[in-house]
């Protein structure tokens, strides 16, 4: 499992993830080693390096990452990418949930997510709020 889940703040969220990695609709799998991953943590945080190289390894469909750099460098690799916000929008738009912005307002207080003002304002009217 991620380095970065051996230290995820939140208690509640690592639950969810354990119990979905045990429930198999989240598989883990380790980036293989590779010049490219080597490159990539030149860059990258060791986290979004991995996601890049093992999405390129699979020649997955989409990979879900939000920092800025690490979606540009995953566009490079020719990988299609989405977000958090991409997916609350998915999950709108096919009636899975009800709303976005309360769905913003719990990643703001829980997670420390930032999403620009114009941005938010852009997902919101996409959504129909």
């Amino acid at each position: 499992m991620s380095r970065e889940l051996d230290v995820h703040p939140d208690p509640t969220a690592l639950a969810a993830i354990h119990t979905a990695i045990r429930e198999t609709w989240i598989k883990p799998a380790p980036a293989p080693e590779s010049h490219l991953l080597d490159i990539l943590c030149l860059h990258l945080h060791r986290g979004e390096a991995e996601t890049i190289a093992l999405g390129s390894h699979l020649r997955v469909d989409l990979v879900l990452m939000d920092e800025q750099e690490g979606r540009q460098f995953a566009l490079a690799a020719g990988l299609s990418v989405t977000g958090v916000l991409g997916i609350l929008l998915k999950g709108k738009q096919s009636g899975q949930i009800p709303a976005i912005r309360p769905e913003i307002q719990s990643l703001r207080e829980k997670a420390g997510f930032f999403i620009a003002p114009f941005l938010e304002a852009k997902l919101l009217a996409a959504a129909g709020e």
